[in-house]
Order: C-alpha cells, then sequence, then structure tokens
C-alpha cells in the first residue's frame, strides 16, 4: 500500500550528483501519491548502510539536512558504487509515530522497504517462536523469515520462494542485506518496475511503470534508459552493486548462476533516525469510547424499532412507512413493490462483444479495476481474473476512512490473484480533517438530507479511474462497486428529490440533479460552517458524480454479471480467506468507515437504512425470502459499537455528543 523505489549504480567514474539529487527527488515526489505518513531511505556504502526514516512526507523529507548529507556522502568520498532504497509510507500495521515502525525496516541484518500487507502476520509470529518479534510492522516478519530461511538453505531463490508460500496478502520488497553486495526485489504482484542503463552501470526501479516513465522523461533520460521493465507476480531480482547486473528469476526456480549465501557480517548499520519523529502530520488520535449511558440509548432505540413497537412496513417487501415518497395500497403493498420491473442483466455474452474494441496488450494488462476493499469489488476482481480471463491492474483512492479490514481484503485478493494493485492514497490528515468539519457543521444544523456530505471526499475515486487510463495508456475501465440491489433513493428522498429508476453515479436525470445543487446551496446558505476547507471536496464530489461522464470505455461488471449474495460471500471467504467485521454478521459496508455512522442515524431518525432498501430489492427480485428479510435487516441494522469507535477516533470528534445530538433529533415515527 505504500511506495517502494530506489537506485543501484556500478561505475568507475564517480557519480553526478546532481542527476542521483534530481532522480531521488523525483521518486520521492512520485511516489508520495501512494502514502503521505511517513517516508525514509537507506544507502548502502563500501563501508556501511546508512538508514533514516521519520513520520514525514516524502517532500518534506527530501528539504532534510540528514537526506542532503547523505547525498553528499556520493561525491565527496568518492564513492563509485552504491545502492540507495527509498519509501513513502500509507500506515496499515504499526503507528507511525513509533519510529521503529516506519520504513526502512532493519531486522536480522537486513534493512528492507515493502509495499503491501502480510495479513497473516500474527500467526506467523506465533508459528515462528524461534524468532523475536520487536515491532508493530509487518515488514519484519518478511525480514526475519527470510534470515530464517537463509540459514536453512543459503539461496536466496528458494528462502524468497518460501517467505512468499508463507505470508498471506500482497508484497513487493527491496532488501539490503548485511552480509552481502546484493540489492534482493521481489513481488507476488508485479508491483515492481525498473530501467536499465545503457552502460549497464545504472538501474532505477520504483512500484508504479508511470512513476519510472515519467522520471524518465521528466529528466531526458530517454537515450539513458530507453526502456522500463517489470518484475512480473513471482519474480524476483538479485542486483550486485559491483557489476549492477540484474538477474531476474521466477522465485522457487534456482538460477544457474545462484551461489550460496555466508551470513556473515560485511559492514555496519548505522541508523540515523530520531527515535521519535520531530513533528508528524497526523491527526491525533481520540481515545473515545461510546459511553454505557449511549450505548443503553443505541440499544434502547433498535429494540423499539424491531421488538418493542415494529415500525410498519410493505407487506411485499419490507420497506418501513418511514421510506420517502413511499404510499401503500389497500393491501399494504408499497408503491415501490407496484412499480417494480425485475432487473435483467445484459449478459456475459454482451459484456464481451462490448469490452473488445477497448482490449488491448499493454504489457500484458488489458484492462484496470477500481477495488474499494468491500465485497463487490472484491469479487469483481475475482470475476475479471478469474472468470473474464482478463489481466488487469487494481487501483484504489485512499480517502483516509477506507478501514484497515478492507486494506487487508484488498491485499489477499492481489496477493493470491498476482494482480498489480496501484493506490492513490489522499492527504489523510487532511482528509480527515476535512471530514471532520463537515460533520462537526452538520452537528450544529442536523439534517438526513445532507448525510451524503459526509462521503463527499470519496468520489474522487472516479478521478482516478479517468487518471489510470491517462497513465497507463489501458482504455478498459471496469468498475464492479454498485449494483441493482443497491439502490437507495432515501438518501436523496430526504433532501426532496423523488425516486428515480435504479441509476448510477452520474446519470441521475438533471431536474434531480438541480434539486441537489439548490437544497445544499439552502443548506450551506442557513449553515455557513459548511463553508470550510473541504467545500472543494464537496464541490468536486457533487462534479465527479453528477456532472462528469464516465470514459466511453467504462464498464459496469454487475450490468452483465447477476449478483448473488451467497456467491459472493462464499466465494470470497472460501477462495481468499476474505476477513470479515466482528461488529456484524453483514460482509456489506464493512470497508467503508462511515457506513456504521450514516446507517445509524438513519435508523434512529427515521427507522430506515440502506439495509432496508437493500433486503427489499432482494425480496422484489426473489432473491430472499420476505421472512428472511425480516430477520436480516433486524440483525444488519444492530448498532455497530466497535465501527463507530474506529470512525471517530480517526476522524477525531466526540462520539458521545454526536450519539446525543442525533438521539434528540425529531422522530420520523411514533
Amino acid at each position: 500500500m505504500c511506495g517502494i523505489f530506489g537506485i543501484i549504480r556500478s561505475g568507475t567514474d564517480k557519480p553526478n550528483q546532481l542527476l542521483v539529487q534530481e532522480i531521488l527527488n523525483e521518486l520521492y515526489v512520485l511516489s508520495e501519491s501512494r502514502g503521505k505518513e511517513a517516508s525514509g531511505f537507506a544507502l548502502r556504502l563500501p563501508d556501511s548502510i546508512k538508514v533514516y526514516k521519520s513520520a514525514k512526507p516524502a517532500s518534506s523529507l527530501i528539504k532534510l539536512d540528514e537526506y542532503r548529507n547523505i547525498l553528499s556522502d556520493l561525491s565527496n568520498n568518492g564513492n563509485k558504487r552504491f545502492a540507495f532504497i527509498g519509501h513513502s509510507r500509507l500506515v496499515t500495521n504499526g503507528n507511525q509515530l513509533e519510529n521503529n515502525n516506519n520504513q526502512p525496516v532493519v531486522k536480522d541484518n537486513i534493512v528492507g522497504v515493502h509495499n503491501g500487507i502480510v495479513c497473516n502476520v500474527e500467526d506467523l509470529w506465533e508459528k515462528n517462536t524461534d524468532l523475536e518479534r520487536n515491532y508493530e510492522v509487518d515488514t519484519e516478519i518478511i525480514l526475519s523469515l527470510l534470515t530464517k530461511y537463509l540459514r536453512e538453505n543459503g539461496q536466496y531463490s528458494k528462502a524468497l520462494s518460501k517467505v512468499f508460500n508463507t505470508i498471506e496478502g500482497a508484497a513487493s520488497i527491496a532488501l539490503l542485506p548485511e552480509f552481502s553486495s546484493d540489492v534482493l526485489l521481489a513481488t507476488n504482484t508485479g508491483s515492481l518496475h525498473y530501467t536499465e542503463g545503457v552502460g549497464k552501470e545504472f538501474i532505477i526501479f520504483a512500484s508504479e511503470r508511470y512513476i519510472v516513465k515519467k522520471l524518465i522523461d521528466k529528466l531526458n533520460l530517454q537515450d539513458e534508459f530507453p526502456c522500463v521493465c517489470q518484475l512480473r507476480p513471482g519474480e524476483a531480482a538479485i542486483i550486485n552493486i559491483k557489476d549492477c547486473c540484474l538477474k531476474k528469476f521466477n522465485m522457487g526456480s534456482r538460477p544457474s548462476t545462484e551461489k550460496n549465501v555466508k551470513l556473515n557480517s560485511e559492514i555496519p548499520i548505522i541508523n540515523l533516525s530520531p527515535e521519535k519523529p520531530v513533528e508528524h502530520f497526523n491527526t491525533l488520535l481520540c481515545n473515545n469510547r461510546i459511553s454505557s449511558k449511549n450505548s443503553r440509548v443505541m440499544w434502547k432505540t433498535w429494540e423499539h424499532l424491531y421488538i418493542t413497537n415494529p415500525i410498519k412496513r410493505c407487506t411485499k417487501c419490507v420497506l418501513p412507512a418511514t421510506m420517502t415518497f413511499i404510499d401503500f395500497d389497500e393491501d399494504g403493498v408499497c408503491n415501490y413493490c407496484r412499480e417494480h420491473k425485475k432487473f435483467k442483466t445484459q449478459g456475459i455474452e454482451k459484456l464481451k462483444g462490448e469490452i473488445e474494441p477497448f482490449l488491448g496488450n499493454y504489457d500484458g494488462r488489458d484492462c484496470l479495476v477500481g477495488i474499494s476493499g468491500g465485497r463487490d469489488s472484491c469479487y469483481g476482481l475475482h470475476y475479471i481474473k478469474e472468470e473474464l480471463g482478463l489481466n488487469p491492474i487494481a487501483f484504489t483512492f485512499d480517502w483516509a476512512v477506507v478501514t484497515d479490514l478492507a486494506r487487508r481484503n484488498i491485499s489477499r485478493m492481489c496477493g493470491k490473484l498476482g494482480i498489480e494493485h496501484v493506490i492513490f492514497s489522499a492527504d489523510i490528515n487532511k482528509k480527515r480533517d476535512n471530514i471532520r468539519k463537515n460533520l462537526t457543521a452538520w452537528l450544529k444544523r442536523p439534517k438526513l438530507g445532507t448525510i451524503p456530505l459526509l462521503m463527499a471526499g470519496d468520489k474522487e475515486m472516479l478521478f482516478f479511474g479517468r487518471k489510470m487510463i491517462e497513465q497507463t495508456g489501458i482504455k478498459l475501465l471496469m468498475w464492479c462497486n454498485g449494483h441493482n440491489y443497491e439502490y437507495t433513493p432515501f438518501k436523496s428522498g430526504f433532501a426532496g428529490m423523488s425516486p428515480e429508476a435504479n441509476t448510477f453515479m452520474n446519470w441521475v436525470s438533471w431536474k434531480n440533479k438541480l434539486g441537489y445543487f439548490s437544497f445544499f446551496l439552502k443548506e450551506v446558505m442557513l449553515n455557513p460552517s459548511y463553508i470550510n476547507t473541504s467545500i472543494f471536496d464537496t464541490f468536486m464530489g457533487a462534479m465527479w458524480q453528477f456532472v462528469i461522464p464516465l470514459p466511453e470505455s467504462t464498464f459496469l461488471l454487475y450490468e452483465y454479471v447477476p449478483w448473488d449474495e451467497d456467491t459472493v460471500n462464499q466465494t470470497l471467504i472460501n477462495q481468499y480467506n476474505w476477513e470479515v467485521a466482528p461488529d456484524t454478521t453483514t460482509t456489506w459496508r464493512i470497508g467503508d468507515g462511515t457506513a456504521a455512522f450514516y446507517n445509524y442515524i438513519y435508523m434512529a431518525t427515521a427507522g430506515i437504512s440502506e439495509h432496508d432498501t437493500f433486503r427489499s430489492a432482494q425480496v422484489r427480485e426473489g432473491a430472499v425470502e420476505r421472512s428472511k428479510a425480516l430477520e436480516l435487516i433486524k440483525e444488519d441494522n444492530k448498532p455497530r459499537i466497535e465501527s463507530l469507535e474506529w470512525y471517530a477516533n480517526v476522524v477525531g470528534f466526540d462520539v458521545n455528543r454526536a450519539i446525543e445530538i442525533v438521539s434528540n433529533m425529531p422522530k420520523h415515527y411514533l
């Protein structure tokens, strides 16, 4: 989930310090899009490996004296051969305020950087009782296991193969062993791209082809670095800085020239990092816990709606009487059921025919897939790779409240399928600050119609779909988020918009689009607190959702492929060990940190949530019996205490005050 990169040089002349600095600065700046919460580097010289890391974004790190001094070492000491590995971090395992969790990680005579998530890290530490754990970061287990397996067989190929067969999840690594002059690169997703200089004395690598290509173009290095290559999923490379010779091989198959490694120390590792970061850019996490009083209030509300005084519902589906724009006939059947037309998928053969003009071989890949970490996009990634036989690049926009569970599930999918994953990381602190400002404004004038403002920042995912097309040249874009069961017209209904046919993104009628804009403009005028630094996210979110059209080469998978909940859940859980949330039995919306909060607001205030419309749609389509749907919504709508606390902690607001305000809102039911 991070950006890793580096340069290796072996030459007879002193390196051009200015060129080296320009290359590294560009690598840092370009890689920062993959993570802005910490950064670091390691430099291997003939007599030492020097390491520096801190909880600063890469754009700040390259302005530090420690970084400039390292670059000066290359020139002033006449070093002709060196290896530099860098890292720009999106925090997953291990708080970045504890500097040992930042990268590069130093463990068992190896310095390494890692992109991805080891999802079974806890199990691996429990099973390998001979290894000592010092940090929270999951990269540590990779280095410890590699050293352990090297002691057993002395071969990089066998040891790397065993490591990657042991870990669960995505991993792309760059390592500097203290005991040899080799640089090791390895990946199970293909997220490592490199270019070799014409004179075979210089190698540059990074997490994305775009980063390497952009660097070459910006610095006009096309003559020196004419092509960009990739380490495919399951491949590794050994690069010796003495001759800069890159030996690529499939992990598990021993290269004919490989020699056994001796783990005797060659040079010392010098850690230049401060014990604690001088400053950090993270929102300080609040230690929010929902009080026992508010917990009782939440459960009492749920009991009132589902046990004590059940709300009136449609006799055919399970929509409550508080659904917006609802009416019932003499038999108690709602207008949504009376007007419903069964959804019919267009079929896989039609999809194949329609995407065919956009297919092409782009270095072995033929399509782009947006993945959020939720069940629909994860299953879609599986289907596109395994059933359609396409070879995609997956991409994610992490907008600051993507749950850790979702990140782990993305890692599981991409690691198991061998799919390259590109992540665009927002400025996490800035995004969370914007969410907090909008939430604070909402709490001053709580209206059900303005709840979507809390999710305005995630619509930028649509922008990155276009960006991926531009960066990769791949035309075919597949969206796997959203299907016919996920239509939630009550959200716009509370803003006064009448329901339309099931629509996706910007296919809403202009009448309702104008209605949306006028409603939100009125609310902003009545509540000027919405005019804050989040206003750009709010405006662009509306533009991306309702105005800017999707590229013509965009296809919605579930318009062609039937969506079945049991098939989706069983495939993900059984084939990929997909992780579920501990505070709910449903697998829906568990990757979205905001869902537990806004669904509780809707349920507590209006007696409805996304689950009610979802289960009702299933009933109408014949996927679930009404009696079963009633049982499911009763379970689905239970308060998700753990998820609410997580959301409050990462965004940084008083969850108890928020619950009290919601509890005092006028109710749409008796």
